[in-house]
């Protein structure tokens, strides 16, 4: 077999991935977004309670980003959201080790 270089595709607005799951003391989101975006990032217990935010501009292209997260983050499942103008670019469970 032979694989082609691509690594990540998306044929939407913007191509979101979060790793690793399970995370310890951060977790590392790339973007691909096609226009320039004011993008925040939520991280909610099991419980629903909001234990992290903060929101970045981005301009076109591609982006990593880390994002650490506060000492009282205890272990168990938490919910990461990712938004932008267009509403949410990405809504995904991440378990803290």
């Amino acid at each position: 077999y032979t694989y082609s270089g691509i690594v990540f595709l998306s044929l939407k607005e913007v191509g979101v991935q979060a790793y690793p799951n399970p995370f310890h003391k951060e977790i590392n989101v790339q973007l691909q977004l096609k226009t320039a975006e004011l993008v925040k990032f939520r991280l909610v217990d099991f419980y629903g309670k909001e234990v992290y935010a903060t929101a970045q501009s981005f301009t076109t292209g591609y982006h990593s980003v880390s994002l650490s997260m506060p000492t009282g983050c205890r272990r168990g499942m938490y919910v990461l959201e990712v938004s932008g103008a267009k509403g949410r670019l990405l809504q995904q469970k991440l378990l803290k080790k």
